[in-house]
């Protein structure tokens, strides 16, 4: 699919250290990643503000779409559990992109939030 090349190619590749936060609750949604090597954690933090475990990110998948997508500030806190590296789309590459491909790229985002809501099979 040309789509999922011009994505690949678009995106940004990062390294970061373990320890390093990626991104920051609160903050504005202006980009998503897709984790190439290492692992990530997300956090969000209690009443308290502590930082409470929400999720672990394997390679493969990816951080920050819905927010991304929806243009919404971030929910967690993501940080590197070791050293890792990301491609990154931007907003700014998003924009070039849909003025190209218009309707894959909605088709695309459009699957992607239906994966995150659909009901998991329990099976």
């Amino acid at each position: 699919m040309e789509i999922i090349k011009q994505l690949a190619a678009a995106m940004e590749v990062h390294a970061v250290r373990g320890g390093e936060r990626i991104f920051q609750e609160g903050s504005e949604a202006d980009s998503m990643l897709v984790l190439l090597k290492g692992r990530l954690r997300i956090l969000r933090r209690d009443t308290d503000g502590q930082p409470l475990l929400y999720n672990e990110i394997s390679p493969g998948e990816i951080v920050g779409d819905m927010g991304f997508i929806l243009e919404q500030q971030r929910t967690s806190d993501v940080v590197a559990v070791r050293d890792s590296a990301y491609a990154m789309l931007t907003r700014e590459l998003l924009q070039a992109l849909l003025k190209r491909f218009p309707i894959e790229l909605n088709q695309l985002f459009c699957q992607a939030i239906y994966n995150r809501i659909r009901p998991q099979d329990k099976n």
